[in-house]
């Protein structure tokens, strides 16, 4: 490499080239698919270092999605052997209640179980959390009681520099995939609160948080799935019209969000958007609206190559504790 830091001569520039074919060639077991029917040749599995946008309004269904998403990646890995970890990371819900829902799951005690009961069977709570350690899942998030310190990203990148290096658990864990949910739910980070306007702020911290994000990525040899929040008006594209779907530069705050992603994934919820029973129409394709219908448009891929553009649809099944059931393809790319 020459002297200059981040200049790459055109001799070495071949030689980096083929360097990175092989080594993702060598790696393609490290690849992260979506795991969803009807997208298994259209949405392109995740290389490590990568950064996924999936963004949605309000009560559109993202972070649902996204929890789902990392459940099949835990199966995926699991069925391969691989031994490597996932990163769950929460703003707004805390690692006490994300625990709670996690052993409700696992044991199969509901929420109205637990407030309602006189007793529980705590056989079956400790069976649940035994079944819950042996997931390779890791958690960022706040926890009750504490002495309510704020997560930023700067926090998150030493607490995933600590688990890499065996400081968390003893053990060094590689790390195949960051969850973050989601950017704008991170706190002003403690440099950009000395800027005065308080709108300038948010976009910069925004903007700064989603270039952080793709330097995790790199830093950690992983892919990073970043949920965003949509504008409450966004563009009026055909996709918008037809389906509420938000659009590529739709993600709030800032239009770095779209011009850093190597995807982006956008979602709806049609019965949050229109009545029951409305007949849709898209690209000359119908659908009825009913319960649990989600539209799931992949907005970009970067490659050359790599297809854009197509939405799927989805019946959504809240119940379904194999990931791989909990969502049914009923439209299959249009």
């Amino acid at each position: 490499m020459s002297d200059e830091r981040h200049i790459v001569t055109p001799a070495e520039l071949g030689v980096l080239g083929v360097q990175a074919v092989q080594r993702l060639h060598d790696n393609r077991e490290r690849l992260m698919p979506m795991g969803l029917p009807g997208m298994e040749n259209y949405f392109v599995p995740l290389e490590p270092g990568s950064l996924t946008i999936v963004q949605a309004q309000t009560h559109n269904g993202k972070s649902w999605f996204m929890n789902r998403w990392m459940r099949r990646m835990i199966k995926y890995l699991q069925s391969r052997n691989r031994d490597e970890v996932i990163v769950w990371v929460d703003t707004e819900v805390s690692a006490d209640y994300l625990a709670m829902n996690r052993v409700s799951a696992e044991s199969g005690i509901g929420y109205r179980d637990i407030v309602s009961r006189n007793g529980l069977d705590m056989k079956v709570l400790l069976r649940a959390a035994a079944s819950i350690a042996g997931v390779p899942l890791y958690t960022i998030a706040t926890r009750l009681g504490r002495d309510g310190s704020e997560i930023h990203l700067t926090n998150i990148r030493k607490g995933l520099d600590m688990l890499e290096k065996g400081q968390v658990d003893g053990t060094p864990r590689k790390i195949a995939a960051v969850f973050i949910d989601y950017l704008q739910s991170l706190p002003l980070d403690p440099v950009v609160r000395k800027e005065r306007d308080i709108d300038k702020q948010r976009r910069l911290q925004v903007s700064r948080d989603v270039d952080t994000c793709r330097v995790i990525g790199s830093q950690f040899d992983c892919s990073v799935i970043l949920g965003v929040q949509a504008k409450q008006t966004p563009e009026m594209t055909a996709m918008w019209k037809a389906l509420h779907l938000p659009s590529m530069y739709d993600g709030q705050e800032t239009a770095n969000i779209a011009q850093r992603a190597d995807r982006i994934i956008s979602l709806s919820v049609a019965a949050r958007n229109f009545p029951l029973g409305t007949n849709l129409e898209y690209r000359n394709q119908q659908i009825t609206v009913v319960e649990n219908l989600m539209f799931v448009g992949v907005l970009k891929q970067r490659g050359d190559s790599f297809p854009a553009g197509h939405v799927f649809a989805y019946i959504l099944d809240n119940k379904a504790t194999d990931p791989d059931l909990a969502m049914a393809n009923v439209w299959d790319g249009v």
